[in-house]
């Protein structure tokens, strides 16, 4: 191996490194964001004055934590913690943070995504302002407007409904992200014609992608749409629909579903079973049943599913299959032998 691929495969390895470092910590604090969201309250307006100005305290030490250090990143992961347990009360200073153009373009996604977490409407201004500034960061800007659909409000909905229409791909293809993630409701019906055209006539590849999983918003309303595009010849038009199916939180998702799992192509199959398993609909239950019948790798991905729904029609399949294996004298899929004590609640084998 030459020297200079050998220092080529070194600073690719040393830059996931760094991403790991960074993201890493994130990823497990927004698993946890629900645990810190407003853990103190204000009793009094004394309590509230001095946390408010503890919010801002806490905003300057976070913008100012990313230092590149494993020590500015903890310090940094800290004090989002603290901003987490602050709740609303600082939301204005993390605002502030956000739409500051000389702050850290990651510093800045960070407190978006915080105050994203409080879905604070006074937050819907001053994010529709940073995702129209065509000065602010493409990720910055896509960042406010995809939080937009978490808050969730009429009044969101109008500001991304307003850029659906934008020749600006960044807030085209933010608004049908935030479409995805706005809550599941009368309000947002208003947005399924303009999402389903795109869905259907864009000709730009990345914003009809995102259409058609923004249709899982949409629930019952869109499976009629998406049964037809998961017939497409197209696989990524495929696949985001099935997508859209397992996201959309429909029964009437699991016919379409169930359709494809007679599918040739493997590919489709295994997408297929792991979006019946997200779906988590019982009137999946014979369908997978089938699949585990008919053995094979579609059979392993079908007791996962199964045990994932929780159904215990699936318990008797999955005792025969154990049989089966161990009266052959080998020893039962680790797959299927976890997916039936998932079913019976005990211990996982490891």
């Amino acid at each position: 191996m030459s020297e200079e691929l050998k220092n080529t495969r070194r600073t690719a390895f040393k830059t996931c490194m760094r991403f790991l470092v960074l993201l890493l910590p994130l990823a497990l604090l927004a698993a946890g964001v629900n645990t810190y969201i407003a853990t103190r309250v204000a009793l009094t307006p004394e309590d509230s004055l001095e946390m408010t100005k503890e919010a801002e305290e806490n905003v300057v030490q976070f913008e100012a934590a990313l230092d590149g250090t494993p020590q500015g990143w903890q310090k940094l992961m800290l004090t989002a913690k603290k901003l987490y347990e602050l709740g609303g009360l600082a939301t204005p200073s993390l605002i502030r943070l956000a739409s500051s153009k000389k702050a850290n373009p990651i510093i800045r996604k960070m407190a978006i995504e915080i105050v994203r977490d409080f879905k604070d409407p006074r937050a819907v201004a001053p994010f529709t302002e940073i995702a129209r500034d065509t000065v602010n960061p493409a990720g910055v800007r896509d960042n406010a407007v995809y939080s937009l659909g978490h808050i969730g409000t009429a009044e969101t909905l109008d500001s991304l409904l307003n850029f659906l229409d934008s020749d600006d791909l960044i807030l085209k293809e933010g608004a049908l992200s935030g479409i995805r993630a706005f809550p599941t409701g009368e309000e947002i019906a208003r947005a399924y014609e303009p999402t389903a055209k795109l869905a259907v006539d864009s000709e730009i590849r990345g914003v009809r992608e995102k259409a058609i999983l923004a249709l899982s918003a949409f629930a019952d309303q869109a499976v009629p749409l998406l049964k037809e595009l998961v017939q497409s010849d197209d696989q990524m038009i495929r696949d985001k629909a099935i997508h859209g199916l397992s996201g959309s939180g429909s029964s009437l998702a699991v016919e379409p579903l169930v359709e494809l799992l007679s599918s040739e192509e493997q590919s489709v199959r295994t997408s297929v079973i792991f979006a019946l398993e997200d779906l988590g609909d019982p009137a999946a239950v014979p369908a997978l049943i089938k699949v585990l019948r008919r053995g094979g790798y579609d059979a392993m991905n079908a007791a996962s599913a199964l045990a994932t729904i929780g159904d215990r029609r699936a318990l008797e399949p999955l005792r025969e299959m154990i049989e089966e294996s161990r009266a052959s004298g080998e020893e039962p899929n680790t797959c299927v032998l976890n997916s039936y004590r998932r079913l019976l609640n005990e211990p996982a084998q490891r």
